[in-house]
């Protein structure tokens, strides 16, 4: 009699044991109806990822998605929802869609003014029990223009490389450059294109003092090319320092020069006699007093703490980007 006891005790702990494990580790026993709580997708849209191609700046594109209900039970919309304010979508089907059963969604996606970039949209078709379902949306603003370089580069500009930008129609028909982002690029003007194309120089100066940008943004007279985005590549071993400026129609701009090769002979003599690494470089913009260095950052610490040492009054100061006061 004890040991049909002792046998039933051990047997009753094991089950808890087993109980308390599958209740520890989320698992469930066979039959239950928690494998049936699992997330899983009710609705399939075709295509599966609506990729637009390429489109035309500044113009609408319009596409119709097919949505089927591949669940057992009927399901309802409770609304169709753009990720973006440029993604406008038709008004959901009025009551349930039955198991099996389709619907449409009319999109209509603006691409914006920029070209040659490259987009990802999302629209979300929300169901009255709270599942989301997601559509992704893909395509290409294409370049009507194009660009060369196609990113601007700061450390190469510093190192004598290329300082300007040009732009090109792709079918060849003239257009202006009416404005640049950062401002001051132009000058108040426009450039006109000779046989589809133009070029206007890079003003690192009036970059810096906008913030340093990452991108500079074009706008054309082309309605098919409004805006055209440079990116603008910078290394993260650069700093910007400025000190009196030699403008062009200063008197005293030959006197302002010599200040200026002083001050950064005594930058130089100030950093420890060591030898420099090959990007080590400083390049100065005489017009707007903009010394731009780049190297290492340990010698660009080095340079910040001979800058600390001038005298007082020398007017060099490490640029933070904001405009001079």
């Amino acid at each position: 009699m004890h040991t049909r006891t002792r046998i039933a005790s051990i047997c009753l702990g094991l089950a808890c044991l087993t109980t308390g494990a599958l209740a520890l580790s989320g698992a469930a026993p066979s039959g239950s109806s928690a494998a049936a709580t699992l997330e899983t997708h009710v609705l399939r849209f075709s295509p599966e990822v609506l990729d637009l191609g390429e489109v035309t700046a500044d113009t609408p594109a319009k596409a119709t998605v097919t949505v089927t209900n591949t669940s057992s039970q009927p399901v309802t919309v409770q609304e169709i929802k753009p990720g973006c304010g440029c993604t406008k979508t038709s008004e959901p089907p009025k009551g349930p869609v039955a198991p099996g059963a389709s619907f449409t969604i009319d999109i209509t996606m603006d691409p914006g003014k920029r070209t040659g970039v490259d987009f990802t949209k999302v629209v979300h078709v929300v169901l009255t029990d709270g599942q989301k379902e997601t559509l992704q949306i893909k395509g290409r603003v294409k370049s009507m223009v194009r660009v060369e370089p196609s990113v601007i580069d700061v450390a190469a500009i510093m190192d004598g490389g290329a300082a300007s930008v040009t732009l090109r129609s792709v079918d060849g028909k003239d257009f202006a450059i009416t404005k640049v982002v950062p401002e001051g690029m132009l000058g108040g003007g426009s450039l006109r294109s000779a046989g589809g194309q133009e070029s206007f120089a890079i003003d690192l100066a009036a970059w810096e003092r906008a913030g340093r940008p990452a991108s500079l943004v074009v706008s054309t007279s082309r309605a098919d090319a409004p805006e055209v985005a440079v990116p603008v590549k910078v290394s993260e071993a650069v700093a910007m320092f400025r000190m009196p400026a030699a403008a062009g129609g200063d008197a005293r701009r030959s006197a302002i020069e010599t200040e200026q090769d002083a001050l950064i002979r005594t930058i130089d003599a100030g950093m420890p006699a060591t030898s420099r690494s090959a990007d080590f470089r400083m390049r100065l913009h005489r017009e707007s007093g903009m010394l731009f260095v780049h190297g290492t950052a340990d010698e660009l610490q080095s340079v910040r703490k001979a800058v600390k040492a001038l005298p007082a009054g020398s007017g060099v100061r490490e640029s933070t980007g904001a405009p001079p006061a």
